[in-house]
């Protein structure tokens, strides 16, 4: 299938985007990201993956990983 125009991906901590990232269709070697941040209880980090122009043909695979410190 072709036809895909990529997505939109980013981390979001509370209201404040914190890492984003724009991927082209067929993009096979992505982005990394290494972000520290301190989140204290109750507040939330999203990571969102979103549509470019159109939502069709498009995949995205992204595995983040949450490491606590204390």
């Amino acid at each position: 299938m072709t036809g895909g125009d990529g997505v939109l991906a980013e981390i979001v901590h509370g209201r404040e985007r914190i890492w984003s990232a724009d991927l082209a269709a067929g993009d096979l070697t992505g982005v990394t990201h290494d972000v520290t941040r301190r989140v204290r209880m109750g507040e939330e980090v999203h990571f969102r993956v979103g549509r470019r122009a159109n939502v069709a043909f498009d995949s995205t695979s992204w595995d983040p990983v949450i490491l606590l410190t204390s």
